[in-house]
């Protein structure tokens, strides 16, 4: 059972201005806790598609024990969503007495995963943060960054360049950088982590230009933004011109979509636009295609963003970015059966069809040696295969490459002599996370996290998508 005591109201002075929190208690373990402080002004109106804007300061005591949550696509959240959503979760521990530690903290910068599409900082519990994190000393953040298309659609210009939830990121690390005294910690010594699509922005975070100097050292939980689904150049692009067709605003320049775009109310995107854009790619080429299926249908992603210069937080492709500027200790964590529930449905829904069409989705054409690998995966997974294991072969070919993206990214840094943590979690009996599920069967995508944030939400992440 979790028990978490309440305790008084803190407050806590940042640059900004005041804000109010609330002492909590868990397993001995105290900490300050601020659910929701601001770091920018809410992407609405005019500043929907825009980069993000420094908050304005406020005079009063603003009360941020409130959870709040950006939008998400194709998944309700538990709590209520709104545009003023670009705030950080913020858990500052304390010692018996409920004092802060005299020392500077290290401090874990935690980014959310849901296929860039859902999720939140509401993932990580007081409890968990309270009993695993901050016991140990260690200052815990979570952020809320803009999502879907929200926060990554792009065309490759100015008016839409793309990585507006990488801008968010940026500017909510550069905010708790500017009140590191308030709040305590070592500003040479925090850790950016994050579990799936969060580890990848995690991972890109550790090599980009734009975040230089800003972190020393990267914890990746089931992801990394080497892996092929992570980083999807033209097929945002593509899914950025259905968007603009769907809300009626494609005629144009690129400022005059904008303008169209930003009028256009949040429940037309949610309700509207974004199911149709579902649909779409859910039946293009009569099926499931492979390259949709292995992150959630993520269909907005990073991009490559080399054409504006300085500002770029990509300038080249991931694997030759990480090659050429990994510099940071690495931890990088799997568990043994990554996205199992997630492809078992997918094999299933895809079964009837014939043994051609499974490797002709494995391996598109535009790849080099793309016939040869077809032949070896038809030998290995298909000849002569039933249905069911055919399905079976499919959904373990998944798990596989999963894992080895990540192993792909750590030999990268394993290269440049840095210091690599390889992880692979087996978790068995997980009994009733938050009361509501039991997992007895296996180790699956975001499980251990689940388990260290007491937060069945993580775990239960990818089923939005089926």
């Amino acid at each position: 059972m979790l028990i978490l005591c309440y305790g008084p109201v803190v407050e806590l002075k940042t640059e900004s201005g005041k804000v109010l929190g609330e002492i909590l208690e868990n397993s001995n373990s105290w900490g300050e806790v601020y659910e929701s402080i601001p770091y920018a002004e809410s992407p609405e109106g005019a500043l929907r598609f825009e980069l993000p804007k420094p908050r304005t300061k406020w005079s009063d005591v603003l009360d941020v024990r409130n959870r709040t949550a950006c939008y998400a696509y194709y998944w309700d959240n538990p709590i209520r969503s709104s545009d003023d959503c670009l705030r950080i979760k913020l858990v500052i521990p304390l010692d018996e007495h409920k004092k802060r530690y005299s020392q500077r903290l290290p401090l874990i910068f935690w980014i959310h995963g849901g296929s860039y599409q859902i999720g939140g900082k509401y993932y990580y519990k007081n409890s968990g943060v309270l009993r695993n994190i901050a016991s140990k000393k260690i200052i815990f953040v979570a952020i809320d960054y803009r999502l879907g298309f929200d926060g990554f659609l792009s065309t490759k210009d100015e008016e839409f360049p793309g990585n507006l939830g990488l801008n968010d990121i940026l500017l909510g690390l550069n905010f708790l950088r500017e009140n590191h005294e308030n709040i305590g910690f070592d500003l040479n010594n925090i850790v950016v982590a994050g579990e799936s699509a969060g580890a990848s922005l995690a991972s890109l975070v550790a090599v980009s230009p734009r975040f230089d100097g800003l972190v020393h050292g990267v914890m990746l939980f089931s992801g990394t933004f080497t892996g092929s689904w992570a980083v999807r150049n033209k097929y945002t692009v593509a899914n950025t011109r259905d968007l603009f067709e769907n809300s009626k605003c494609a005629n144009g320049t690129s400022i005059v979509i904008k303008k169209c775009m930003q009028k256009a109310k949040k429940s037309l995107y949610q309700d509207a636009v974004t199911p149709r854009i579902f649909k779409t790619n859910l039946h293009k080429n009569h099926s499931l295609n492979y390259e949709n299926i292995r992150m959630g249908m993520t269909f907005f992603t990073p991009i490559v963003d080399d054409f504006r210069g300085n500002d770029s937080f990509l300038p080249k492709q991931p694997e030759v970015l990480v090659r050429s500027n990994a510099h940071l200790p690495m931890l990088i964590s799997n568990v043994a059966h990554e996205k199992t529930e997630f492809c078992h449905q997918m094999a299933q829904m895809t079964s009837h069809l014939p043994a051609r069409f499974w490797v002709k989705e494995m391996v598109p054409e535009r790849y080099n040696g793309s016939t040869t690998v077809r032949v070896l995966l038809t030998e290995r997974f298909m000849d002569g295969a039933s249905n069911v294991r055919r399905g079976i072969q499919y959904h373990n070919m998944i798990q596989e490459e999963l894992v080895s993206d990540s192993h792909h990214e750590a030999l990268f840094y394993a290269d440049r002599n840095l210091t690599v943590y390889a992880l692979l979690n087996v978790v068995y009996d997980v009994e009733k996370l938050d009361g509501r599920h039991r997992e007895s069967f296996l180790s699956r995508h975001g499980q251990e996290l689940a388990m260290l944030f007491d937060s069945y939400e993580i775990a239960y992440q990818d089923r939005s998508f089926l």
